[in-house]
This record gives structure tokens, C-alpha cells and sequence, in this order.
């Protein structure tokens, strides 16, 4: 027993944590100044991580708050509502003392897989409450999606979406996660996805995504054209800082997306980008000119800083894709918590060239408070295990937006 190693325990990795952000926080103050913003966003997002018991992820965000200038990635886009840029030293120690009197969770999560090593963030995370220019309330995440990007090959016909799904079912049983396909039918669905970017990708760069979708029925358009814009991070507090609303007559949709994707080039774990989209219809857009820089940051006013540039947007890489998707059935994950399930492939229309597959899962909420942390870890188990299942037909290099935007070479890519 006297050589058997001992588990670390929630207070030490506290402990750890508390120091690594005090020790940047002590360091700034001995320079005689305030901390910049980067610094600001970095450590304020450390004392909230710290606040909910993600020790692990607080203490990476403390590490990147002490990126040197020259070092720091210049296609990061910090937020810069009040919360962030009025913090200083005073509010910072302020913060951290509130965090440190926080009781550390009683018990520690086992890692689900011996190949990864690092804590894995939490699938829904809170975010502390704050507010837009206009005092409208921050947005809060009320959907969880879990995707696997997949290799296209075995999708050459549509038995093969029930094929894939058998083995989901199968998946799901052995996590004792009930999957109800009670209804479905081997049915595809069509729908129509154009890109829309700068001839530079001046909103892929910055984190926006926008694009224009439409459905199809028995081979032919059904209801309006959807316009769907996107402000995707992967720091969940970086996304809900950002006002997406839109400068629209009529109604319009908010959704803020935690996804959760695999490791990149690793199976057994994932990582999460925060997807704050807003969609509406086509016919909500002003008449005449809509494609310049500066028509669309009259219409998305979070693009203002973007409204100089005199490009137009056009088709991304000249590609429209089509989308074929198939429903799953529900899976049920308990207490109150489900997810619908589906599968697509997407290929380039015309030629018909296949892309990539992707499985995805997503639960919508009103508030995270209505997620129970059993439910989430359920989720979470049956992810990675899904991942184990079927690790040669995984993608673990892309996304779907980020794969149109490469079709011609460009090996970029944005926050994703």
C-alpha cells in the first residue's frame, strides 16, 4: 500500500488552480499596471471555470492569459462588452476570493478513456449572468449537440442511414440509453445549403458563419429560404458576449449551441465550440443591394467592425451543397433529458461528389439548471463510446463548414 499511487483529490486540483490565477493576477500587479484585455477575458474566464469545479480548464485559461503579445493568436476575437473591459486587479482578486469560498465537488470524475489524460470540460457550461449594449439579458445555451463527422464512403445508398443507426441502437443498449425509433421510416430528406463569404473569407476568419438553406419536398422547394448567421467560439463565454441579433423586420430565432465534437485527430474525448446562431426568412432582408460588407453589418450590427471592407459575399469556393438527411429516432438519456437523433451526408450538387457524413444528437432546454448532471454524463458516455464503435469511420480533421471552405485548397481554418 506504501508504493500505491494516490489519487488526487477535487481540493488539490483546486488548489492548483486558485494558485496558477493568483500568480498571474500578482504578476500583472507588479508590473505598476491593469491588465489587458486579453489578460481580462482569459482570467475572468479562469475564476468562473473555477467557480463551477472545471479546475483543469481554469488552469489553461490562466496559462493563456500569460501568452506574451507577440505570441497571441491574432485571429481571436475577444469579447468587449462591460463584463470584460471594466475588470481590473481590484475586481479580479474581488472574483477569485468568490470562487475560492465555492465548496470543490465531492467526488472526481473517472476518465472515460485511458488515452486522454486531460479533464474533460463540461458538456453544458454556466455562465455567469451579463448583458448586451442595450441591457437585454446575455443569451443562454438551450441546446446541446454532439457530432460525429464521418467519412462518406459507406453512404453510396439510403439503407445505409438505418445501418448506421442499427449500430447507434446497439451503442446506446450497452449504455443503458434507450433509443425509440418508433416511427421512422427510411425517408431522406432534401436540403439545399449555399455559403455566403467574402472572396477572402473575412467572416470565416473572424468567426462567422452565414448561410442561406432551403428544404425540399417530393423534388421541389418547400416554404421560404432560411438565412442562418453564426458567431462560433470555442469559449463558451466569447459566444454569449457577442449580440447576434439581427436588424430585421418580423420575427427571428435565437439558438446558442454547446457542440461537442472529437478531438481533433484523437478518439476518446471531445472538444466543444459555441455556436450563437440567429436564423430568420429570406423575404426579412431589406430590398436592392444585399451582398455588400456594408449592408450586411447594417443588418447584423456585430459585423460593424468588418463594414469598411468594400468586398462583396458570394458562393463559397462556387459550391452548393445538398444535403440528405435522415431521421434516427429520439434517445433517452433520463431525467427529462432527450435528444433527437439523425444522420446526413453532404455532397456538392451537380456533380454529386460526396463530402462528408455526419451523426449528430441534440437536446434543446430552457435553462441549464433544467439538465441533470447524471443525464449530461450519460450523454457523454455514450459519445465517446460511439467514437470507440467506430473509429475508422470518423472524420476527426473537420467540420462540415470547415471541409466547403477548404474544397479549393485553402488550408486555413477559422476557431474550429
Amino acid at each position: 500500500m506504501a508504493n500505491e499511487e494516490i489519487p488526487q483529490m477535487p481540493r488539490d486540483e483546486k488548489a492548483h488552480a486558485v494558485a496558477d490565477i493568483e500568480r498571474r493576477i500578482t504578476a500583472i500587479q507588479s508590473d505598476g499596471r491593469e491588465p489587458d484585455l486579453w489578460e481580462r477575458v482569459y482570467l475572468l474566464d479562469a475564476i468562473r471555470d473555477l467557480f463551477h469545479g472545471a479546475y483543469g480548464s481554469a488552469r489553461n485559461l490562466a496559462a493563456r492569459a500569460a501568452t506574451p503579445p507577440n505570441d497571441r493568436n491574432l485571429t481571436t476575437t475577444l469579447p468587449t462588452d462591460p463584463n470584460y473591459t471594466k475588470a481590473n486587479i481590484a475586481s479580479l482578486r474581488r472574483y477569485l476570493a468568490v470562487a475560492v469560498a465555492e465548496p470543490a465537488p465531492s467526488e472526481v470524475e473517472p476518465a472515460p478513456s485511458d488515452t486522454v489524460a486531460k479533464v474533460l470540460p463540461a458538456l453544458v457550461p454556466r455562465l455567469p449572468p451579463g448583458e448586451y449594449s442595450d441591457g437585454h439579458p446575455l443569451d443562454e445555451v438551450n441546446y446541446l449537440e454532439c457530432k460525429l463527422i464521418l467519412k462518406p464512403d459507406r453512404f453510396t445508398a439510403a439503407q445505409a442511414f438505418l445501418e448506421y443507426g442499427a449500430m447507434i441502437r446497439n451503442v446506446a443498449k450497452k449504455c443503458g440509453i434507450v433509443c425509440d425509433g418508433v416511427g421512422v421510416a427510411l425517408r431522406p430528406q432534401i436540403r439545399e445549403v449555399l455559403f455566403l463569404d467574402t472572396p477572402d473569407f473575412q467572416l470565416y476568419y473572424n468567426a462567422f458563419i452565414l448561410r442561406r438553406r432551403i428544404r425540399y419536398e417530393l423534388g421541389f422547394p418547400a416554404g421560404e429560404p432560411e438565412i442562418v448567421f453564426k458567431f462560433r467560439h470555442p469559449e463558451a463565454q466569447a459566444a454569449a458576449s457577442l449580440d447576434v441579433r439581427p436588424n430585421v423586420p418580423g420575427k427571428y430565432r435565437i439558438k446558442f449551441k454547446s457542440e461537442a465534437l472529437p478531438l481533433k485527430g484523437e478518439v476518446g474525448g471531445y472538444r466543444l465550440l459555441f455556436s450563437h446562431n440567429v436564423q430568420f426568412g429570406l423575404s426579412q432582408l431589406p430590398e436592392g443591394e444585399r451582398t455588400s460588407m456594408a449592408t450586411l453589418a447594417k443588418i447584423f450590427p456585430c459585423l460593424t467592425h468588418l463594414s469598411k471592407s468594400r468586398d462583396y459575399v458570394q458562393l463559397v469556393n462556387q459550391t452548393i451543397v445538398e444535403e440528405v438527411l435522415q431521421d434516427l429516432g429520439t434517445l433517452d438519456f433520463g431525467k427529462g433529458v432527450t435528444a433527437k437523433a439523425n444522420i446526413a451526408l453532404w455532397r456538392e450538387r451537380g456533380m454529386h461528389r460526396p463530402l462528408c457524413g455526419e451523426f449528430a444528437f441534440q437536446a434543446k432546454f430552457k435553462r441549464r439548471d433544467a439538465l441533470h448532471d447524471k443525464a449530461l454524463e450519460r450523454a457523454r458516455a455514450f459519445f465517446i463510446a460511439l467514437q470507440q464503435a467506430d473509429r475508422d469511420g470518423l472524420d476527426l480533421s473537420t467540420t462540415k463548414t470547415g471541409m466547403v471552405y477548404r474544397l479549393r485548397g485553402d488550408p486555413r481554418q477559422a476557431l474550429e
